[in-house]
């Protein structure tokens, strides 16, 4: 009787694990014939960290024959790098899914995600530094600049507006007028190679991809800060910026389809911009107090701004 009452007690006390396919997702599937999904494996960790590549394969093996009588594609499987696959499975292929709870641990529905700074930042806990402080100076990219090179940054957005002023310290452009491929310089006036204040203003609207270097500066050092709906801020939300404008507008419905016309890079404007940079740094060296031989005053020409100039600002 003891026994019993242990057992009955036992009984009440245990819950049945959740499913590994949620209803939701069953229902997804079968509305639209399918689903994607990511299928986390049940793979031993050798090491902090690490996982050990053959069982992973041989996990996606066996799931690979136990789907083979049901409608699916392996999406990704990682090259056993994590123990993790990309499905599209039909409804009974998911049903299927759903009883390899030996080796399977978690099926989630890989849905389509909207870009989104708010939780990008916060997904590698850049955000979870800048209150952290060394020598008295926040851990948020104070005293440190950051390149963008690419299709301009548009300076007097409030996001990388602080104090009234513009936290872009200084701006170039490299683009090229070209017949082969068929491109148009976007540098102000037309010109391929110029430098100074709103040089790397954005290029027109117009041309499809324009708006990027506004996008992946403010990843890299917006700050939301007294923005109404704005998200906190960047990875270094306290850092400048120097902005370099280095797209061509092609003019190739080919390259650029389904748009007439499409901002596009050339490999050599990036060199270019390192090689101004490389010059610069070795006159730095060799002129006392940051000046040229001709007495003129030291230029952000080559795009190049030491430490020590940062925290004279």
């Amino acid at each position: 009787m003891f026994a019993l009452g242990l057992t009955a007690f036992a009984t009440r006390g245990t819950t049945s694990p959740a499913p590994l396919v949620a209803h939701e997702l069953h229902e997804h599937a079968v509305t639209h014939g399918g689903v994607r999904v990511l299928v986390r494996l049940n793979a031993p960790f050798v090491a902090p960290g690490a996982v050990d590549r053959r069982a992973i394969a041989g996990i996606q093996s066996l799931i690979r024959h136990h789907l083979s009588g049901a409608r699916h594609r392996v999406i990704r499987d990682y090259g056993g790098r994590l123990p993790v696959m990309a499905l599209e499975v039909s409804p009974d292929a998911l049903q299927a899914l759903g009883s390899l709870s030996d080796i399977v641990t978690a099926i989630h529905h890989d849905r389509p995600q909207r870009p989104a700074l708010a939780q990008s930042v916060p997904l590698i806990r850049a955000n979870s530094v800048w209150a952290a402080t060394v020598d008295g100076v926040n851990i948020d990219g104070r005293g440190q600049i950051v390149v963008i090179l690419d299709s301009g940054v548009e300076k007097d957005h409030p996001f990388f507006v602080s104090g009234g002023q513009t936290r872009v310290i200084a701006e170039a452009c490299f683009s090229s007028t070209s017949s082969v491929p068929p491109s148009t310089s976007l540098c102000p006036g037309g010109v391929e190679e110029s430098i100074g204040p709103g040089t790397a203003s954005p290029c027109p609207t117009n041309v499809n991809g324009c708006y990027h270097g506004t996008l992946v500066a403010g990843i890299a050092a917006g700050n939301g800060s007294g923005v109404p709906g704005a998200p906190a801020g960047g990875v270094a939300r306290g850092a400048s910026l120097i902005a370099v404008q280095i797209f061509s507008q092609i003019n190739d419905p080919v390259e650029c389809a389904p748009a007439g016309s499409c901002a596009r890079t050339f490999r050599r404007h990036a060199n270019r911009r390192r090689a101004r940079t490389a010059d610069h740094r070795q006159d730095d060296h060799q002129k006392p107090g940051g000046r040229r031989r001709d007495g003129g005053p030291h230029r952000l020409a080559p795009l190049f701004v030491e430490r020590r100039h940062a925290r004279r600002r």
